[in-house]
């Protein structure tokens, strides 16, 4: 009673007003004429709240200026922004991208409000090749920004109507599933932006998970290194070269290549060339040098068989309790019936039913287990297991460069790669390669500098 009568004295002659009922949640889609076959209310259902759609035929990027404010004024909790389509007739892809970022900062400026962006839908005209590169630069302006970007990388050509600028009904569908598809996720009231690649303790993770971004990255480091190594050879003893090498080249190759290892053939076949290309920069040989057997003679397994030791060495960790959790709860000891000498200290493997499973650690690990022998499945400590795995998956060559490599007069022309003959595979022709770069490259060092 007493709170009831101090707000009757505060507030004389007026009842107490009820509480507001806190607002819908509400998204507002507006663009150009892209947007105009989408249902909101099909949309506002699948994505849990009201979500309000609107269309402006031919609006470009100035006009959408206008177009904003009033919609503007409800306060939407989220505005998704597509625009920009007209807009390529007259202005470069570049231009266009930095209005649409103009545009989504004085969305911001306006009201509190989390902004979405949308990628320009491709075009059967001249001007497809123009979206294409207008998203290029809308993606970077939202990573630097922090700002959503929804892609529609699953609409093409037949989405299109037969004018080949707007949307048909399967084009519109696809345009739904997209919005759909990228919910709002908020922590601590706080929204979590989606991007399209992510660093994590020096590796990138893309949405995807191909991979691709991280080996970009990572073949640009690795033929900085080599192209270092390559001008300095001729100044450094071998040693010192090699020393290089294992330091700036080398960790790149190995650095959590447990994880992006399952990238597909194309990325695996680029970073392997690098490592040829590294061997015959150690080597003073040509271009067109044999790898294979460079890579033997400096005792080098290629990345496929690197990686194969690294991940059974993980397996022998995670399998000793040497790893965390996570990791080793994914695998199980085999149940034999039968007692075979073979199926001792085997993992069960899981049907894999896709290919991204196919590729992921609980299948491949377990299937490497597996096909280790049984001696080296029963090594009892990783000091032991790490040689004789190493050796097992080993094709051969030297632990490290022969001594008297750079300084020995001695050539055998059979052996080398440089001097044998061999085919072409640009020519497919037979030739004689008369210059050694091996033997001609140690007479120069031994000339310079005398022995290592």
């Amino acid at each position: 009673m007493a709170d009831h009568s101090d707000s009757l004295v505060q507030n004389p002659g007026k009842e107490s007003e009820p509480e507001k009922q806190p607002k819908e949640r509400t998204t507002l889609l507006i663009g150009d004429s892209m947007i105009s076959r989408i249902p909101g209310k099909d949309l506002g259902k699948a994505v849990g709240h009201r979500v309000i759609v609107k269309p402006f035929s031919g609006a470009t990027t100035m006009a959408m200026n206008h177009y904003l404010k009033p919609n503007l004024e409800s306060s939407p909790n989220e505005v998704i922004l597509h625009i920009g389509t007209n807009d390529l007739k007259t202005r470069e892809p570049k231009a266009v991208a930095e209005s649409i970022v103009d545009l989504a900062r004085q969305i911001e400026g306006t009201c509190d409000t989390t902004v979405t962006l949308s990628e320009l839908v491709c075009r059967k005209d001249k001007l497809d090749q123009a979206v294409k590169t207008a998203n290029k630069h809308l993606k970077k302006f939202c990573h630097q920004n922090g700002w959503k970007l929804i892609h529609h990388e699953n609409i093409s050509h037949s989405g299109l109507n037969k004018g080949g600028l707007h949307l048909n009904f399967k084009g519109s569908r696809q345009r739904l599933n997209t919005l759909t598809a990228s919910p709002t996720i908020r922590m601590n009231n706080t929204q979590v932006s989606q991007v399209s690649a992510t660093k994590s303790l020096g590796v990138i993770i893309d949405d995807k998970l191909d991979w691709h971004s991280h080996i970009e990255k990572l073949t640009k480091k690795i033929a900085s290194g080599i192209g270092a190594l390559k001008r300095i050879r001729h100044l450094i003893p071998a040693s010192t070269l090699h020393l290089i090498y294992q330091a700036l080249v080398k960790p790149h190759f190995d650095y959590c290549d447990i994880v992006w290892g399952s990238c597909g053939k194309t990325l695996r076949d680029k970073l392997q060339k690098l490592q040829n290309r590294a061997a015959r920069v150690l080597t003073f040989s040509n271009y067109d040098a044999d790898a294979t057997e460079l890579l033997e003679f400096l005792g080098w397994k290629n990345l496929a068989r690197q990686q194969e030791i690294h991940k059974a060495t993980m397996m022998f960790r995670c399998l000793h309790g040497l790893a965390p959790r996570y990791l080793y709860s994914k695998f199980t000891w085999r149940d034999s019936a039968y007692d075979l000498r073979d199926s001792e200290n085997k993992l069960n493997v899981p049907l894999p039913r896709t290919n991204y499973y196919r590729k992921s650690f609980s299948y491949n690990g377990a299937t490497l287990w597996n096909s280790l022998p049984r001696d080296i499945r029963n090594t009892e400590s990783l000091g032991l297991f790490k040689p004789n795995c190493a050796n097992f998956r080993s094709r051969g060559g030297v632990t490290d460069v022969p001594k008297d490599f750079y300084n020995s007069d001695s050539h055998d022309e059979g052996k080398c790669s440089g001097c044998k003959e061999r085919k072409s595979p640009k020519a497919q022709t037979t030739r004689r390669v008369s210059h050694c770069a091996l033997s001609s490259e140690k007479r120069v060092l031994r000339k310079t500098f005398g022995p290592s």
